[in-house]
């Protein structure tokens, strides 16, 4: 997707979600507003706008305080992967992971398994990051974008033939064409320039 519908997208995103809390606000249904706020924390960490997701993650905090909430810290353990405090990170993610699972959460088991491979990635540990888009695939392995993140993470790691095996794997599920046409081109010269 080229840069400026990737801004379009996430301005549209941010003007939905930030209605959501509005409305969840006046409405009086602040139990939802932490996921609100959640919501807007990852589309502000997806445009790489840390400064924006740490404000909003202290709104989710006093939110989650006020009524009661007790959503798992997916805020904190985004932005801590996104910095790359390791510490933090790891310790977000073991004090929720148990939870999530009796909780029956199957996206904060992804959640966390994405922060965790994001944090390893940042700090090129590309084998942690691979072991952990590995779980994430046992999830959900349809899913085209954690299959091409583990081949980016296997190919990083020198694993060169079971990337282009994930990358194979991730092509048979893309359906937008744009991602099929990053994913062939992956295929044709890995992540470097010249052809393999």
């Amino acid at each position: 997707m080229p840069g400026a519908e990737i801004e379009l997208t996430l301005a549209a995103f941010e003007m939905v979600i930030d209605g959501l809390a509005v409305t969840e606000t006046e409405a009086g249904a602040l139990a939802e507003l932490p996921l609100a706020l959640s919501m807007c924390v990852y589309s502000h960490l997806f445009a790489g706008d840390l400064t924006a997701a740490a404000f909003l993650l202290e709104e989710l905090r006093a939110a989650t305080d006020a009524t009661g909430t007790t959503l798992a810290p997916y805020g904190a353990v985004g932005l801590a992967a996104m910095r790359g405090r390791e510490g933090d990170c790891i310790a977000l993610i073991t004090g929720s992971r148990d939870d999530v699972t009796q909780r029956g959460e199957g996206i904060g088991v992804l959640i966390l398994d994405w922060a965790e491979a994001v944090l390893y990635n940042g700090l090129g540990r590309y084998e942690d990051a691979a072991k952990t888009l590995e779980a994430a695939v046992l999830l959900v392995p349809g899913d085209p974008t954690i299959n091409d993140h583990l081949g980016d993470a296997l190919w990083r790691a020198g694993h060169h033939i079971d990337a282009r095996f994930q990358w194979n794997h991730a092509l048979t599920f893309a359906d937008d064409d744009t991602d099929k046409a990053a994913i062939e081109r992956k295929l044709k010269t890995g992540l470097s320039e010249k052809p393999a």
